[in-house]
């Protein structure tokens, strides 16, 4: 069972939760890890929008970290190559050779990815059935389309990062950014929908 470390903040007596938002390598091959802070939402087991407003809150929240974590650094192929260029340079490792190189940079992203993933998962948002029907009937479809979507497109990064082939990881990371982009709006619009809802039905 996952084990997860939450701070209570006594100047508000709120929940927070650590999370992974950036990783800097240094040149002397040293790495600066980057901490926010995210506040729990927080909501009875037993009422089915506050379960939606936890679910959604925390898919919101791992489209961002996917954005800031992967899409923005390494969508762009030039950027891609020269950070797995830096990183062959930093890493001691006995494998020589540009694919290796490249093999080896494009694994530490994709083992990025792979932590983002284990988290949607242990946390509960990774449930083609659940985190749909969290939507509206507007939008329930096209999110529940995203699942099979986001499974090829996994497919094919991790194929490149075994390949070493920064190019097709790239275009991938391209083709997913304005899925994105969608997904991220989709929930901040639903999200507010389910607060104000709560808002409405609270006592005056």
């Amino acid at each position: 069972m996952p084990v997860h470390t939450i701070f209570r903040a006594p100047e508000d007596n709120r929940n927070y939760q650590p999370m992974l938002s950036r990783i800097e390598v240094s040149g002397d091959n040293s790495a600066i890890f980057h901490i926010n802070l995210i506040q729990v939402a927080m909501g009875s087991q037993t009422d089915v929008r506050d379960k939606s407003v936890a679910r959604i809150f925390t898919a919101l929240n791992l489209a961002h970290r996917f954005r800031w974590e992967i899409i923005d650094p390494y969508s762009d192929p030039l950027h891609l190559d020269q950070f797995v260029e830096h990183l062959a340079r930093t890493m001691d490792r006995a494998a020589t050779g540009g694919s290796a190189a490249n093999g080896n940079g494009l694994a530490t992203i994709w083992e990025a990815i792979k932590l983002i993933e284990v988290e949607s998962t242990n946390r509960g948002v990774n449930d083609p059935e659940a985190l749909p029907a969290d939507f509206g009937p507007g939008s329930q479809e096209r999110v529940r389309a995203m699942f099979p979507l986001w499974t090829e497109k996994r497919g094919r990064l991790q194929e490149a990062a075994m390949a070493g082939d920064v190019g097709s990881f790239a275009r991938v990371l391209q083709e997913l950014d304005p899925v994105n982009v969608e997904f991220i709006s989709l929930a901040s619009q639903r999200l507010g929908e389910l607060v104000r809802a709560d808002a409405d039905h609270s006592p005056a």
